[in-house]
């Protein structure tokens, strides 16, 4: 069931004519929210008073003077440079072949189908040798 006849809205019409806010007009018809007082008037194409909270904290952000916003200094970029490691010789060694601490960087596909990988030592934990590791994991450059 709708809340708003012609009744309701004459009296809705009144109330914002004279000045009232929409929780004003909310509680003098009591019984709606102050949301649906303001949808309503968005409807009817009634123009509503500002509540004097809102009022107030528009006013004091007026009166104060808008100054920039200061940013914090941005460190310059850090880059990092690393000395060149030569790749390693490659051992081409198929998925059987390879080692539990050989480097599993992918390389060539035989002729008959099988990937073959570098195999050498992995470095500090990665799955790759230490050339790899440095193509694959790239510091941050900031």
């Amino acid at each position: 069931m709708t809340y708003w006849n012609p009744t309701n809205e004459t009296q809705l019409r009144a109330l914002v004519d004279a000045g009232n806010s929409a929780l004003e007009i909310a509680k003098a018809l009591g019984g709606i929210s102050r949301n649906a007082i303001i949808g309503k008037c968005t409807r009817m194409g009634l123009t509503l008073k500002r509540s004097t909270g809102a009022a107030q904290a528009t006013a004091a952000s007026a009166a104060r003077p808008r100054t920039p916003k200061q940013q914090a200094a941005k460190p310059p970029p850090r880059v990092v440079k690393l000395a060149p490691v030569p790749p390693p010789s490659p051992q081409r060694l198929t998925l059987e072949h390879l080692g539990r601490d050989q480097c599993k960087w992918p390389g060539a596909v035989q002729q008959d189908g099988q990937w073959t990988f570098c195999g050498a030592p992995q470095h500090d934990g990665y799955p790759y040798c230490t050339h790899h590791a440095r193509i694959a994991y790239r510091p941050k450059e900031y």
